[in-house]
């Protein structure tokens, strides 16, 4: 039992590398395309997924970002043979989840060495989200003052709402990764309507079937459109649910995830907001990127803490 506490030091210190790696990769990529283009964001029409091969920008980016993967690489790799030695079973999350980490970034890192597109950008920045909510997950499981709730009737009608919460989220992340992977800049100037309109001429469809490089100004605007609807769907449906579980929380001890989830809400909402009228600074866009990820690992925290008690006899912890 000794020997498992420690654990939980190793592992939140690669989640910690896990999140900064996440912002460089963010940063790196909001580089890239302002280095495209000296009137960014107004230049999104005329933007190529990557810089030029030869340049000093792709030099300094190629090599920022491959110590950034090599150093976590290494720390995935150490931290998967520590949980090895302390597991409890052959199956046992504490070397598995470092695993299935190592391997998302292993494949990301070989992806970014030979294709280069929107794709490829889409994928890191997806196994970065993944990535970490993996850790986070890991942590939790670890520490002490983090623990499943009582099994309660609450419990139960909870989990498939923290759910549909977690999913919205990732899928709001989702769509903001696809335009940053494209890198269309700012075509939706205004806010909160577009080009002086609340419901633009656009197509949807284009959201999800935009795989050109060079994104049209209908795909662009689709693109930002839909990133926008999807996060007003979880701004209602998150702040319903974390305002229910602060009114409602008390008796179960949840007021405090409602407040963290509603706090993480505000923050991911306000900066984008702020993304948008301050016209895409590299910084803001970063920040924007960081308090999503927080939104995704609160819902993360809520949905673990509505899981079923592990019995004590089953508890490997």
């Amino acid at each position: 039992m000794e020997r498992l506490r420690h654990f939980v030091v190793p592992a939140l210190a690669v989640f910690l590398l896990a999140f900064a790696w996440m912002l460089a990769s963010a940063y790196a990529r909001q580089q890239q395309a302002h280095a495209q283009c000296p009137t960014w964001p107004e230049c999104y029409h005329a933007l190529s997924a990557v810089i030029a091969p030869d340049s000093p920008a792709a030099d300094d980016i190629e090599w920022t970002q491959a110590a950034a993967d090599g150093t976590l690489l290494i720390a995935l790799a150490g931290l998967a043979g520590f949980g090895w030695k302390r597991r409890e079973a052959t199956l046992d999350w504490r070397w598995g989840i470092p695993a299935i980490a190592l391997v998302l970034v292993a494949i990301g890192w070989t992806l970014r060495l030979a294709y280069a597109g929107p794709g490829v950008l889409l994928w890191q920045w997806l196994a970065a989200l993944g990535v970490c909510a993996l850790l986070w997950w890991l942590v939790l499981r670890e520490l002490r003052f983090l623990r499943p709730l009582a099994e309660a009737a609450a419990m139960r009608a909870l989990r498939p709402r923290a759910l549909t919460a977690l999913l919205l989220a990732l899928f709001a992340a989702l769509l903001g990764g696809w335009a940053g992977a494209h890198a269309i800049g700012l075509p939706c100037p205004d806010f909160p309507a577009c080009r002086g309109a609340w419901w633009p001429e656009i197509n949807l469809i284009a959201v999800v079937t935009a795989v050109t490089a060079q994104p049209d100004e209908a795909t662009a605007v689709a693109l930002t459109v839909g990133h926008r609807l999807a996060a007003l769907t979880v701004l209602i449906y998150v702040m319903w649910l974390g305002v229910h579980l602060w009114r409602t929380g008390t008796q179960d001890h949840l007021c405090r995830y409602g407040l963290l989830v509603l706090g993480t809400l505000l923050l991911a909402v306000g900066i984008g907001i702020m993304t948008a009228v301050t016209r895409l600074p590299p910084v803001t866009a970063v920040a924007h990127s960081a308090a999503s990820a927080l939104l995704i690992l609160s819902l993360v925290t809520l949905y673990y803490v509505v899981q079923p008690v592990t019995r004590p006899g089953k508890d490997s912890a």
